[in-house]
């Protein structure tokens, strides 16, 4: 695996423009390189982290299908779940009224409150 990384960072520092689609290609190829890359750090590799998260993704999508189907389903659904809370929420503010919160505000009482003993007749 270091020499694999070791690869990768001459490759990047040459500027070959056509070595980003060799290295996604080698990714999707060789299971191996793909472990090497996920193992070591971005700057172990050179690369940026966006790049490297974008292989490790790619890797994941290439070499397990089901799992890349599984991240973008819990994906979906947080993104659905981030939606309802947004609805409920403007929901909340939709039927606030200010004089009946007045009236409930005006009803509280303080649990914290001492007892007041009852009148003695």
């Amino acid at each position: 695996m270091p020499k694999i990384r070791q690869i990768i960072r001459e490759k990047q520092a040459k500027n070959d423009p056509a070595w980003p689609a060799e290295l996604n290609q080698l990714v999707k190829d060789d299971v191996n390189v793909a472990v090497a890359i996920r193992a070591a750090s971005p700057f172990a590799s050179g690369l940026s982290k966006e790049r490297h998260f974008d292989l490790v993704m790619t890797a994941v999508v290439e070499h397990a299908p089901a799992d890349a189907e599984a991240m973008a389903h819990h994906v979906n659904v947080g993104k659905e779940a981030d939606r309802m809370a947004d609805g409920l929420s403007r929901l909340g503010q939709a039927f606030y009224n200010p004089a009946q919160a007045d009236r409930a505000a005006a009803t509280r009482t303080d649990p914290n409150a001492s007892l007041v003993p009852p009148d003695a007749e």
